[in-house]
């Protein structure tokens, strides 16, 4: 049967099931038709048959790049608002690398940042991204390309580069890195005076895993040295008393866990009892005074009592620790602070 206005011919002899397969079997693989539809954008960006069509040139460095509106702002929010609005731009000026402007603008045409882009270069593309507010890159083929290319000698310049504290996942694999690769990175004079330009965030987590993963007084001894490097002071004891404050937990705003001082240390408490101490009479308690009472942390037990401080104040006394794995040597148990992690 032929439609009298499109011409298009209709066959009833197929049933639905034979036109839904007919019609998945030319469909054929999403991945690979969303592919070919990416190379036919790209080809409107580097075909010179497509010349004519470009409306809006895009300058850094003195170096021209010529593009299509309607693209642009199908994937950027910020080119968006600037070739709808009333008064339409022919000429984008970038105070930016030409590579970072030319490699984004290849993003936005489908292409794909290629595998050996030097890591700074890729952040500044996802900097340039952010704020341009570019909806089609992807930030985790970014993530896998800079990671792919650490090394001792760029994994510090990488982690204290501004873009890293907008990507936590990047953030993390780079402190993983160079936590696997410790000694080499601060013994290379250049990485280390990069680490030690660290923020206070990125220190925590990384001190953290080292203490987890070095065993011996000489890895020690070179971790609470490069900390106490980065910190300015002059003694670890000075490091001692600020480190009290860092954000030790692995779980952020999670309760510290108590027992009694009759109660095995390997024995778990309930977790009504371990998230709260109950003082019923405060006035009495302080004059009779309580019983000390043990925090549970990972490596060792802190003993602390309330005592009544100066000023009508109370505070709670550390008064010594128990290792609950003296056969398990680990770094975290010699280094300052992180055996007062607890909240």
């Amino acid at each position: 049967m032929m439609h009298s206005q499109a011409g298009v011919v209709v066959s009833s002899g197929l049933d639905n099931s034979s036109l839904l397969s007919s019609r998945q079997a030319k469909q054929g693989n999403p991945l690979a038709r969303l592919r070919t539809f990416q190379q036919s954008i790209h080809r409107l960006l580097t075909d010179p048959a497509f010349e004519s069509l470009f409306d809006v040139v895009i300058v850094a460095e003195n170096k021209e790049l010529r593009a299509h509106q309607c693209i642009l702002s199908a994937c950027s929010e910020y080119f968006k608002r600037l070739f709808c609005g009333p008064d339409t731009a022919k000429r984008i000026e970038f105070q930016q690398r030409w590579v970072v402007v030319q490699q984004l603008v290849r993003c936005m045409y489908g292409a794909d940042i290629e595998p050996g882009t030097d890591p700074e270069i890729i952040l500044e593309v996802l900097a340039e991204a952010r704020n341009l507010e570019v909806n089609c890159l992807s930030i985790e083929d970014c993530v896998s390309l800079i990671v792919d290319q650490l090394s001792v000698v760029n994994c510090a310049r990488v982690l204290t580069h501004e873009e890293v504290a907008h990507h936590r996942e990047l953030s993390r694999q780079v402190c993983s890195y160079i936590v696997k690769r410790f000694s080499d990175v601060v013994r290379n004079p250049t990485s280390r005076q990069q680490l030690l330009q660290m923020p206070r965030n990125q220190i925590v987590y990384m001190v953290r895993e080292l203490c987890r993963r070095c065993d011996t007084n000489r890895d020690t001894d070179l971790i609470v040295r490069f900390v106490v490097d980065w910190s300015q002071f002059e003694t670890a004891c000075d490091l001692l008393r600020d480190c009290k404050l860092w954000d030790w937990s692995l779980e952020p705003g999670a309760l510290s866990v108590f027992r009694d001082e009759d109660q095995s240390a390997l024995q778990a408490p309930s977790l009504p009892q371990a998230v709260q101490w109950r003082i019923p009479n405060l006035r009495v308690a302080l004059r009779e005074q309580l019983p000390m009472k043990y925090v549970v942390g990972t490596y060792f037990d802190w003993s602390v009592r309330l005592d009544h401080g100066g000023e009508n104040k109370l505070r709670l006394v550390y008064e010594s620790a128990l290792d609950r794995n003296p056969g398990q040597p680990a770094c975290i148990k010699r280094f300052p602070a992180a055996l007062f992690a607890w909240q």
